[in-house]
């Protein structure tokens, strides 16, 4: 089976991400450890943010998230995401945003 995933900057600034279901599932599991593990320490606007980011990758099969929500889920999540899927991750991210 091929692995599909890419990352795309759409016109209006968010980042269209076609995720396999393995990524998909890393992505998930990583955000929803922070709002579990590190939730009470979050400011609101954040925990919200990230919440409606879990929400967008568990609901939405191309998920658009926007630059604040990619920024939060980087920062955030990376934690609970091995090294070679992080860089995977942000290279996307960062090749995406130069288009």
């Amino acid at each position: 089976m091929k692995t599909t995933y890419k990352v795309k900057r759409l016109k209006d600034g968010r980042f269209k991400f076609t995720l396999d279901d393995e990524l998909r599932s890393i992505l998930y599991n990583a955000t929803a450890s922070v709002l579990h593990f590190n939730g009470d320490e979050l400011p609101d606007y954040l925990f919200a943010l990230l919440h409606e980011t879990l929400t967008l990758l568990e609901d939405t099969l191309e998920p658009r998230l926007h630059k604040s929500q990619v920024l939060a889920m980087l920062q955030f999540a990376s934690k609970y995401i091995d090294q070679p899927t992080q860089v995977l991750i942000v290279g996307m991210v960062q090749e995406a945003g130069r288009k």
